[in-house]
């Protein structure tokens, strides 16, 4: 049994199976029908029971009956769920939780859990740093780590942000438009009908606003600083396309790195909060053009060629994917995935890309989707010969020269190149 298999919309409230009275039963009768002064105290308590094994439950769905019990205690006497007639749901969500060292050594553990709150999804990675195993989890889900030096211990800094919500409600409305109103709305959808890249809610001129939420970036407390960071980063950039906003973020502000102070520290014990002067940097304003654009997005022809020469140099050095030039974590896996997914219509997720003065390209962002895509115009040529002068036939695919390659479609932000505005 899985938790989809299971889990309510948040607007339904009819009262508890008899499936669901039994856990929530248990559940009482494990913490003693109390919910303790700390949640972490909680999870202890409850996987001391061996709850998940007594009753074959999956961590998910026993988080998921944690916040029912939490929200419905207050309706239940002796423990009784089945009296409840209007059952309160909670909204529940997939965090990912990002654990940090960085003192003596660095490390970087990441787990996801479920949860109806931020508090509770850390408190679960808590109690899994304190009795359990980060890396074989009991009551979260290990996703990632990384070494540089050093074992995981005397933590100093933990993220929890939202991936997706389970069981929210869409509440959908109908609207009455005109011809020219359904242009708009066509015109629109295609500009932001790319992977992340959506108007965060941003009204289009005839007043629709779209239903979309972006999660990737952390929203998990209404006071949490990173919101606010991205609400002034928003604010100061209203034109940039919310997918180039997004990428800066969680690329360059909260980047982290061995031996250096991370960006989103330096913004909030340098300047208060305020990632504007931050973003402008020691006066040159690179970052702050890059931003501030002008931004579009196509969808280009291109083959190797049209790329600036520190680009193509990168694209030889990594084999357009077949060597691991730069240290890029899990570059192979990554690659494989891309040219699974490869396309030549131009509908590939939109990579970012700097264009200067003489036409040329410089990438960004979206390597293993470029070389991927770039690739689809290598028509490799067969070459037989015969080996030892016997008469079996061998044959092997010989590349043609990059300058050869066919156009591929490539969609890509474009913004001009930093480097030659700052030299006007």
């Amino acid at each position: 049994m899985e938790l989809k298999d299971i889990i309510r919309n948040t607007t339904d409230t009819q009262p508890f199976n008899n499936f669901e009275v039994a856990v929530l039963r248990e559940i009482y009768r494990t913490l003693g029908g109390k919910i303790k002064d700390s949640k972490r105290t909680d999870f202890y308590t409850l996987m001391n029971s061996n709850i998940i094994g007594n009753l074959a439950l999956d961590k998910n769905i026993l988080m998921y009956f944690y916040s029912l019990y939490k929200n419905n205690l207050d309706k239940v006497s002796d423990g009784d769920f089945s009296t409840i007639e209007e059952v309160v749901v909670p909204h529940m969500k997939e965090y990912e939780i990002k654990i940090y060292q960085n003192v003596d050594s660095w490390r970087e553990v990441t787990n996801s859990v479920v949860a109806d709150n931020s508090d509770d999804a850390s408190d679960a990675t808590d109690w899994e740093y304190d009795y359990g195993d980060l890396l074989n989890p009991e009551l979260t889900t290990h996703l990632d780590d990384s070494i540089e030096q050093g074992d995981i211990g005397g933590i100093v800094d933990l993220d929890v942000d939202v991936i997706r919500t389970l069981n929210e409600n869409i509440k959908k409305r109908k609207i009455i438009i005109n011809e020219s109103q359904l242009s708009k709305i066509e015109e629109d959808l295609k500009y932001w009908s790319v992977s992340d890249a959506n108007p965060n809610k941003n009204k289009y001129e005839m007043g629709v606003e779209l239903e979309e939420e972006v999660t990737s970036i952390p929203i998990y407390k209404d006071n949490n600083p990173h919101k606010k960071i991205y609400e002034k980063m928003r604010r100061e950039f209203p034109n940039t396309p919310e997918y180039i906003l997004q990428d800066y973020f969680r690329n360059v502000i909260l980047m982290r790195a061995p031996h250096s102070v991370p960006p989103i520290k330096e913004i909030m014990n340098t300047y208060n909060g305020d990632p504007i002067p931050y973003i402008k940097g020691d006066g040159n304003g690179w970052w702050y053009n890059y931003l501030n654009g002008p931004w579009r997005l196509e969808v280009l022809n291109v083959n190797p060629m049209d790329f600036a020469d520190k680009t193509i140099r990168a694209f030889q050095q990594r084999d357009f994917g077949k060597v691991n030039a730069y240290n890029v974590p899990k570059d192979e896996e990554r690659m494989d995935t891309q040219m699974s997914m490869r396309r030549d219509d131009g509908m590939n997720e939109p990579v970012i890309v700097l264009i200067n003065p003489d036409g040329k390209y410089e990438l960004m962002e979206g390597w293993h989707r470029t070389m991927s895509t770039l690739k689809m115009g290598d028509k490799p040529m067969d070459n037989y010969y015969d080996e030892d002068d016997n008469d079996d036939l061998w044959d092997e695919e010989i590349s043609t020269e990059i300058k050869d390659w066919d156009k591929v479609k490539l969609k890509a932000f474009i913004v001009p190149n930093p480097d030659y505005i700052k030299k006007q």
